[in-house]
């Protein structure tokens, strides 16, 4: 399907200037290792993309689970508060820690800091970069899976979802992709537990031989070395994400995240 990518805008969003912040770049502002799934799917029974390499590494230690929240919400929290300096010398291991824990204390609803504002990372020049080089520290620091069954927006799970609604969430998206800002979405179906994910929307692009259907381009925490694609139509008014190696494909809901508390 042939795309035309939605330029970001260059106006203003509430009280600051749009142009003083870069855009999120998935291969410089997400970690440079997966969520490894608990189940080991079978990829040629779905028939995904995804390459031999990745799923190896996928499913490399079998530790790493339900950490598909922490690596979405932690790329939010890192992007908007955080400033990468590679001039600076490499932290101990106690300063990283400690740093790590004050980028994830900020809520990662909150606005977007400038520069001046931003805890300062040294010895990297970005998040994808020091997850490479620290990786163990940064598994360990990130957060917990299981922690992530007791957030306070997880109940929003058995609220309904209308085609109304989904028009909002993906009009939402838009807002936050025009403002170069990443927008956290939980995919699911319940009450059918075949997909219980969180991503971030990052590019929007709309198709050329179809208005109405357009294309979000995600990070997928289940994913380090490419991103993913979640379909929107918007006459029809649902999302289907593309086929993986962890959900055949098809229709999902979606809900946002990380866009106000209790999100």
């Amino acid at each position: 399907m042939e795309t035309e990518t939605i330029p970001l805008s260059t106006s203003k969003c509430p009280g600051k200037e749009i142009s003083q912040y870069r855009t999120f770049d998935w291969q410089k502002d997400t970690c440079s290792f997966p969520n490894e799934t608990v189940w080991r799917y079978d990829k040629d029974n779905l028939n995904s993309d995804l390459d031999q390499p990745e799923l190896a590494r996928h499913c490399k230690t079998g530790k790493y689970t339900h950490r598909c929240f922490v690596l979405s919400e932690s790329a939010v929290q890192f992007f908007k508060f955080a400033r990468f300096d590679d001039q600076l010398p490499e932290p101990d291991d106690n300063t990283l820690i400690h740093l790590i824990h004050q980028v994830r204390k900020i809520p990662a609803w909150k606005p977007i800091r400038p520069s001046q504002e931003r805890l300062i990372i040294p010895g990297y020049p970005d998040l994808r970069t020091a997850t490479a080089e620290r990786e163990t520290i940064f598994r360990n620091h990130l957060g917990t899976g299981w922690a992530t069954y007791f957030r306070p927006g997880n109940h929003r799970i058995v609220a309904p979802v209308s085609r109304a609604g989904q028009l909002r969430v993906f009009r939402s998206i838009e807002r936050s992709l025009l403002k170069g800002i990443p927008h956290g979405i939980w995919l699911i179906n319940f009450p059918k537990l075949d997909i219980n994910h969180a991503t971030l929307a990052i590019a929007l692009n709309r198709s050329v031989t179809n208005k109405a259907e357009w294309e979000i381009e995600l990070y997928d925490p289940n994913f380090c070395q490419s991103t993913k694609t979640l379909f929107f139509n918007e006459t029809q008014r649902i999302f289907r994400l593309q086929n993986t190696f962890y959900f055949i494909g098809g229709k999902v809901n979606v809900k946002s995240l990380y866009q106000r508390i209790y999100q």
